[in-house]
């Protein structure tokens, strides 16, 4: 469930803050509040884990990536702990869902985490090949 207060126009018809206060998980699908903090916590630790070997390794790219995942997705869960719900703002009008900042950092983190993978990927057939 989505509840919308206050609203105005950055850009007309285009880009638009409101504000939403989002009880369901990605895409506000709806979820019990029972389910997503285990679920958001467990999905933190692992991320650390992953964040923890990868400072091991040096590998900078991973390090940024879940770092942003790490800091989204706590911010996310800061909101929820705070306020009972995410308070999303961002609102492309009639083209995506309403986020917030934490999302796009989320977003931003599995992005760089797809790169470093790909690049993996190719740097071990390059390797096999010679």
């Amino acid at each position: 469930m989505i509840i919308k207060k206050e609203s105005f126009f950055i850009i007309q018809d285009f880009l638009k803050i409101n504000y939403y206060a989002n009880w369901g998980i990605a895409l506000s699908l709806p979820v019990s509040q029972y389910i997503i903090y285990p679920l958001v916590v467990l999905i933190m630790l692992i991320i650390f884990y992953y964040f923890y070997l990868s400072l091991k390794k040096n590998n900078y790219l991973m390090i940024w990536s879940f770092g942003l995942i790490f800091v989204g997705a706590f911010s996310n869960l800061l909101d929820r702990f705070r306020f009972g719900h995410v308070i999303d703002y961002v609102n492309f009008v009639g083209r995506f869902p309403v986020f917030n900042l934490a999302d796009v950092m989320i977003v931003c983190g599995i992005f760089l985490f797809l790169v470093n993978e790909i690049n993996k990927n190719r740097r071990k057939k390059i390797y096999k090949k010679t």
